[in-house]
């Protein structure tokens, strides 16, 4: 089972809340260079990074503009889940790894399910995951 303690993302949660978020996760690793998402994708899951840095980019009129580098602690992928005024399960952005990255990946499904189950809990985790980034430099 993957360990969320470490993050302080997870630092509002009780350890029995802390138990059923760590239940539905995974692990998974990219290599320097290769790509997580494209904009456009389905959201398929909401992403943690363990470590490693990952560059968030957007391709228009042929010019490609990062809009972010991103590393340890940070969440990807989230505005496809909560973001209200974006494309709800479509990705806006590509997401490459600029280093080798070790993710922690929660599945949409599994997400939803837990919320059918646990809906503060979910509800929760958006709240503190929109806040996270409002307090973010653009």
């Amino acid at each position: 089972m993957v360990s969320l303690r470490s993050f302080s993302l997870f630092d509002p949660f009780g350890a029995s809340d802390l138990s059923k978020l760590e239940s539905l996760c995974q692990k998974r690793a990219l290599a320097a260079g290769e790509t997580l998402f494209f904009e456009g994708d389905s959201a398929t899951a909401l992403y943690i990074i363990a470590s490693g840095e990952i560059e968030i980019s957007r391709c228009r009129n042929g010019d490609t503009s990062r809009i972010a580098i991103l590393s340890t602690s940070d969440t990807v992928g989230e505005m496809a889940f909560f973001d209200p005024a974006g494309a709800r399960g479509l990705r806006n952005a590509d997401a490459r790894a600029l280093t080798d990255v070790v993710l922690i990946v929660i599945l949409a499904d599994a997400l939803a399910a837990l919320g059918t189950d646990e809906p503060m809990l979910v509800r929760r985790l958006e709240s503190i995951i929109r806040e996270r980034k409002n307090r973010e430099p653009s």
